[in-house]
Order: C-alpha cells, then structure tokens, then sequence
C-alpha cells in the first residue's frame, strides 16, 4: 500500500495482538529494523511487496488439531485483498461445510464471481479463482447458511490452507505492437 515502515507501540498492543502482527510481519521483503521493549520497527522492501489476504469482519478464532489449522465462518464474512497496484492473483483455499452440504456464494466487492456447493466432513472441496485487484483494498465477501451449535456459535462453512500468489504478468506497454488485421477483399455472392 506504499508503506515504507510499520512502526508497532508494544505499551498499547495487547500480548496476543502483538503475536499475530509479528506472524504477519513474518514475509519476505519486511525485516525488524530496530527494537526496544516499547517498540518494534519493520522496514518494507517496496520491490518485495506481494499482494496479501486480511481476514475481516465475520471469522471465527482459529481452531487447531495438530498441524492442522481452520477458521469457521457463520453466515457472512469477508477477506480484504491489498494490492500496491493493480494485479492479477490466484485466490485458493480448502473448504468444508458443517454438518451437510452448504451453498457458498462468493463476491469481489458488490459483483457475484460464483456459487458453489461444498460438501460436508469428511469430505472438503478446494477453490480456486483467478481475479484482477486494483491498488488498494478490495472486498470479497462469503456467504452461507449457517446454523446455532451448541457453543451458541453459528458455523457454516470451515476454510483452512487460504493462499494468494500475485500472477507474474511482464507487458512493457513500449513493446506492444498494434498490429491492423489485413481484411481480404469481399466478392460479391454469386448467383
């Protein structure tokens, strides 16, 4: 998004929310500039940025069982998509619905990219979109039937394995060559 440093005040985060900013600060092209007990200071390589998934409004917390790790969805939430500039990414992850099959509808901002059913555990379903983003902040936005449990939650949907890989896209626009298509000439029909 442009941002050369990210500067974290450790005197008003939070232990846990100090834990998962380093684990997102944790990629390449960001390295720990400076530390001090009250401070950390991150400086961004702006040629290593890569486009990056925040889970928004609508996750549950993380569940794990060994290596394995999962988030539940009730009936709506949403992934920011950032981009510094506008890129072509692969979106993937693997999804299991609860209890029974359940429909999941995905939208990139207010336009509907697809409807899917997603078939219930043991059995998941991997998903894979290719989409466009432009520079800065996008929305995508999952939706599904969910149900109360006992826990009082309303799960519907369960996502594990969320990846983002930018597409490598190299068009130097001083290269592109407009090229006229040479139309033969037409006879006329013949009777």
């Amino acid at each position: 998004m442009g941002a050369r440093f990210v500067v974290l005040d450790l005197t008003q985060l939070p232990r846990d929310a100090q834990y998962r900013l380093r684990e997102q600060l944790d990629v390449p092209g960001i390295h720990r500039f400076n530390s001090s007990e009250t401070r950390e200071i991150y400086a961004v390589d702006p040629q290593a940025v890569q486009p990056v998934v925040v889970l928004g409004a609508g996750w549950h917390s993380a569940e794990r069982e060994g290596e394995r790790r999962w988030r539940w969805i009730g009936d709506q939430a949403e992934m920011l998509l950032l981009s510094r500039e506008r890129t072509a990414v692969i979106l993937s992850w693997r999804v299991t619905a609860y209890k029974s099959p359940r429909s999941l509808r995905v939208w990139l901002d207010n336009q509907r990219l697809t409807e899917i059913i997603v078939p219930a555990a043991p059995y998941d379903r991997i998903m894979i979109l290719q989409v466009i983003l432009r520079p800065g902040r996008t929305i995508m936005r999952l939706e599904s039937e969910a149900e109360r449990v006992s826990d009082g939650r309303r799960l519907s949907l369960s996502f594990s394995e969320l990846y983002i890989k930018a597409l490598p896209v190299s068009i130097d626009a001083s290269q592109v060559v407009e090229e006229t298509l040479d139309i033969p000439p037409t006879l006329s029909s013949i009777n």
